[in-house]
């Protein structure tokens, strides 16, 4: 029983590590990385890609400034990176065909 709660707890330190080392990298690193997984999942064609790059990015850039700004209320904040991610996935939506966001539904 006591292994068992040990790999469990190595397990999820290892995860909770993991995540913690995608949301330090930087905004290029993440969006290259998010890029990456959209061209892999979606098969974009380069000109999509530049778009999205484009709005991933900006998006990205805006987190960042609003998970740094300090003076602010937390739950404004939160909301705001909410209606920024709502706005950027409606962004990248109107890039992709028909098909492919079928794709991103499921």
């Amino acid at each position: 029983m006591k292994k068992l709660l040990l790999i469990a707890g190595l397990l999820a330190g290892s995860v909770m590590f993991a995540n913690a080392q995608i949301l330090t990298k930087s905004p290029d690193k993440r969006v290259t990385h998010q890029l990456k997984a959209l061209q892999k999942n979606l098969n974009l064609d380069a000109a999509q890609a530049e778009k999205i790059n484009t709005i991933l990015l900006a998006r990205a850039n805006k987190v960042d400034s609003l998970r740094a700004n300090t003076t602010d209320d937390k739950k404004t904040n939160r909301q705001a990176i909410k209606v920024l991610m709502q706005t950027s996935e409606e962004q990248v939506n109107a890039v992709l065909t028909a098909d492919q966001q079928k794709h991103t539904r499921n």
